[in-house]
């Protein structure tokens, strides 16, 4: 298999960001002056690193076929598709074809969400409420992480969800404030679904004529794992929804 050589940062290593790198697909050299490491890339492992530094430099994903995420997943490991949401408001009502009530009962450990500001709280799929199945997620003992956007707008959704820790008495649900433009759920280690959302004002007349949610499902175990890395290194070097709230609500004190 081709190979190329790469100068990698060394805190991209140590923080395990660059993805799946077999000790037969990567052979390293530490230069201590300079902080690097030499490596050598399979093809695989060189469009992990690629991407990732792309990710890097433009944390605002236009498109991820544009970014390179979806397409660089084997076609036997992916699907995606497209919904009008011209006549709905995809965060408030769910659609059977998006089925997000039976993505997440799919867990048996962990959910993760990269999320804006937890709209989909107060969501419905048909007559279940999404709130209902992550509390009963929680009495299943499953953790959710989350890391969204905790703001005076939107605050109540974030309380919603920490309510539920104290009310079954598990504290499974932790919330890291972020601003972050993905939307992406990660289901245990075994499937990954990002969603973009398309309006025709972002767009010259013609080329788009109606609000569109494209969906994209990831299960390639590679993948997941590389995605499951950029989610910690977020949730990791943010601060908790709950001393967020905390500040919140001493400025909307002082403004009472």
């Amino acid at each position: 298999m081709k190979k190329e050589v790469f100068i990698l940062p060394l805190y991209l290593l140590k923080n395990r960001l660059v993805g799946s790198m077999r000790k037969e697909s990567v052979k390293r050299g530490y230069n201590k002056r300079a902080g690097l490491y030499i490596s050598s890339f399979n093809d695989e492992s060189k469009q992990r690193y690629l991407t990732y530094c792309n990710f890097l430099k433009q944390l605002k994903w236009d498109s991820l076929l544009d970014v390179g995420v979806y397409q660089y997943v084997s076609t036997e490991k992916k699907k995606a598709f497209v919904l009008d949401i011209s006549k709905c408001n995809p965060d408030i009502k769910i659609t059977e074809e998006d089925d997000l009530a039976g993505l997440l009962s799919l867990a048996t450990k962990q959910v993760m969400f990269l999320s804006g500001n937890l709209s989909w709280v107060n969501a419905s799929q048909g007559n279940v409420k999404i709130i209902d199945v992550i509390r009963e997620l929680v009495k299943r003992n499953v953790s959710i992480k989350i890391v969204a956007r905790v703001s005076m707008i939107g605050l109540d959704n974030a309380k919603k969800l920490l309510a539920i820790n104290k009310e079954i008495g598990r504290d499974l649900i932790e919330i890291r404030h972020r601003y972050q433009p993905l939307r992406m759920i990660i289901v245990d280690d075994k499937l990954l679904r990002f969603r973009e959302i398309k309006r025709p004002e972002f767009y010259s007349p013609g080329e788009l004529t109606k609000d569109l949610a494209i969906f994209y499902y990831i299960y390639d175990q590679d993948w997941i794992s590389w995605l499951q890395k950029i989610f910690w290194k977020m949730f990791s070097t943010t601060i908790s929804a709950e001393k967020r709230i905390k500040e919140i609500e001493s400025v909307r004190t002082i403004i009472n």
